[in-house]
């Protein structure tokens, strides 16, 4: 015990190096999720949604009973929506409804679904033909899609916005029956 002083010195070095490490408790499968989902939605609001579709199905993949699965099956619709491929987004909400149907979100994905029928409708082109004149099935399931949402989900919070669609859908397709028959009585014949 010639150094008393260089024994307590690494004593207290070996007490403060013990300090410092932490034992916690694994992070929870639910956790996991979770910060995957976070991230995932960060991705998604800073626009880059190839990365955020990869991400939405990471969690579905890694993580396909926790709470947030769902929600990335409802994003990777909205993702689909955003780069305006509407159809495919169609098809995921489709999906959510048939597989989550007592799911919190289903009046969302119900919305979305026509929504997204109402933009693949025609539009109007100064040097093409005027969008009542063109193939209106994309309208007519935006009618029956918005129709739909707006009997199961009176009071939802999208009830407005919907009904302002619905009434641009019917709109569209009384001016293509207009057409159609315009078109038959020019042609003499009312009968058609």
């Amino acid at each position: 015990m010639r150094h008393p002083s260089a024994l307590l010195s690494l004593f207290c070095l070996a007490a403060t190096a013990c300090a410092g490490v932490r034992t916690t408790a694994p992070a929870t499968p639910q956790d996991a999720a979770r910060a995957a989902h976070e991230s995932a939605e960060e991705t998604f609001e800073g626009g880059n949604y190839l990365e955020a579709v990869r991400e939405y199905q990471e969690i579905k993949t890694k993580h396909p009973y926790s709470t947030f699965a769902p929600l990335s099956e409802l994003r990777l619709g909205d993702c689909q929506f955003e780069m305006g491929k509407f159809l495919e987004a169609v098809e995921i909400y489709r999906a959510f409804v048939r597989f989550h149907p007592h799911h919190e979100r289903v009046g969302y994905a119900r919305f979305r679904i026509g929504e997204a029928y109402f933009r693949e409708m025609p539009e109007e082109w100064f040097f093409m033909p005027p969008a009542h004149e063109k193939d209106q099935a994309a309208t007519r399931d935006a009618t029956r899609a918005l129709r739909r949402y707006l009997e199961k989900h009176t009071g939802h919070a999208r009830e407005a916005e919907a009904a302002k669609m619905l009434r641009a859908a019917r709109k569209r397709l009384a001016q293509h029956e207009r057409y159609v028959a315009d078109f038959y009585l020019q042609r003499q014949k009312p009968e058609a």
